[in-house]
């Protein structure tokens, strides 16, 4: 999502400095309560079974994978070709249940016939994480748009993503905006300029 969202933000502030630009993060399911009540524009969610989709006009954007990301001096840092039960019995922070990413390590591990990890630390929170990361042994699963941004430069942080044989696939993500609402000119503008990225 950042890699659509930051350039988008950033064209739209060169041509018109003074908007006032919010970008709330949150799970799908409380971005879709906000943009039903009316208080965000659009969100860029997962369309979740609880909600009415003829509510909403939906665009795919994208997919995500999952990275296990870790401390640079984790014993399994140097490993190649790692398998989920190289990492079964690993410390993790993990999203709080139901969160797409830890849906998708959770659906890995079983379709694994492996038992998810129970030794878990639940945050929704990136800054925790990373500073449990750089204290730990523990792995964070992080979408790994989030986790290159981390690692490569200009960032460069102290982090390596562990080099899994296998994929781990989170389901994809859209574009939704409220099917009985207008969008504001501003709006509308960010939109086309996120779409222009994904098309």
């Amino acid at each position: 999502m950042i890699k659509y969202l930051v350039p988008a933000i950033n064209t739209l502030k060169t041509t018109a400095p003074d908007l006032d630009v919010t970008v709330e993060v949150a799970p799908s399911r409380h971005l879709l309560r906000e943009l039903l009540s009316g208080r965000l524009d659009f969100v860029l969610a997962r369309i979740l079974s609880e909600f009415d989709d003829n509510n909403f006009e939906v665009t795919p954007v994208g997919s995500e994978k999952v990275t296990l990301l870790v401390r640079q001096t984790h014993p399994l840092a140097a490993r190649s070709n790692l398998e989920l039960s190289d990492v079964a019995d690993q410390e993790w922070i993990l999203q709080e249940k139901d969160s797409p990413i830890r849906e998708a390590v959770v659906g890995a591990f079983h379709r694994a016939s492996l038992t998810a990890p129970d030794n878990v630390v639940n945050s929704s929170s990136l800054l925790f994480a990373l500073g449990y990361l750089a204290e730990t042994d523990a792995v964070a699963a992080v979408s790994s748009e989030v986790a290159q941004l981390l690692v490569q430069d200009p960032i460069a942080a102290k982090f390596t993503c562990l080099n899994l044989r296998k994929d781990i696939d989170v389901t994809p993500y859209f574009l939704v905006c409220l099917a009985s609402h207008a969008e504001s000119p501003a709006s509308r503008s960010l939109i086309q300029l996120i779409l222009s990225k994904v098309l």
